[in-house]
């Protein structure tokens, strides 16, 4: 009988370490007071679609990606944006003095990047992040675009309602910037820690309430959320 309760206790164990539920990278681990970018492609190689090779739209190379951008920038000068989520709609004023990350947005939000990406990150009176999933499609869309980085342009404060981007804090003394991770600052008093740190290119001139109720919905202690919250983004003017 000692042996049965042995291996009962055993199996227990053993359940109780599986993932309970599924969020983007969940092995990286984010502390509250940075905005890290996460690493998509966790997918199996087992397990993922077969891509057809092909010349991604947006070279790796820095001064190659901001000439695109600036190029692109020129044809496609919106400046506003919409967010929109089973949450509400959220609207994003983009900055024209951030020229690559502005472009770069518009270039992503016309592209379809963030239609289906997530809030995968919600931090009550800090932020909310998203612009990652880790299922195919988004891998898919990724290698398609291109593996680049984005020159900072840090012109503006981490006030509540500022739109910033995410970037790697390892090996990454000039902070350069990742294309595809955004945040929201909703803390009353802003997040004037990363400034300096990260590139603010918009802010939130409608639905900041919106943000608001998603940095509330039940997380687990890494601040990933329960239930997946989709998005997409759309153009406006």
């Amino acid at each position: 009988m000692r042996f049965v309760y042995l291996v009962f206790f055993f199996f227990m164990l053993l359940t109780g370490c599986e993932n309970k539920h599924s969020n983007p990278s969940k092995n990286k681990v984010i502390q509250k007071k940075e905005i890290d970018s996460v690493q998509s492609n966790k997918i199996k190689e087992s397990e993922k679609p077969k891509v057809i090779e092909e010349k991604p739209l947006i070279s790796r190379a820095l001064d190659s990606t901001r000439t695109f951008l600036l190029d692109y920038g020129k044809e496609n000068p919106e400046t506003k944006v919409v967010i929109e989520t089973s949450f509400g709609d959220i609207e994003i004023q983009l900055y024209k003095d951030t020229p690559l990350h502005r472009a770069n947005f518009i270039f992503l939000a016309k592209h379809h990047y963030f239609d289906n990406t997530l809030f995968y990150r919600v931090a009550p009176d800090f932020v909310v992040q998203g612009g990652n999933n880790d299922d195919s499609e988004t891998s898919i869309k990724r290698s398609r675009i291109g593996e680049y980085l984005l020159y900072p342009e840090m012109r503006h404060n981490h006030n509540r309602g500022a739109v910033s981007m995410a970037r790697y804090y390892e090996d990454n003394p000039r902070r350069l910037s990742k294309p595809y991770e955004f945040f929201i600052v909703i803390a009353q008093k802003g997040a004037h820690h990363l400034d300096g740190e990260h590139t603010v290119f918009g802010r939130v001139t409608k639905g900041l309430e919106v943000a608001d109720k998603i940095s509330m919905v039940k997380a687990d202690s890494q601040e990933w959320p329960y239930a997946d919250i989709p998005m997409k983004v759309r153009v406006v003017e």
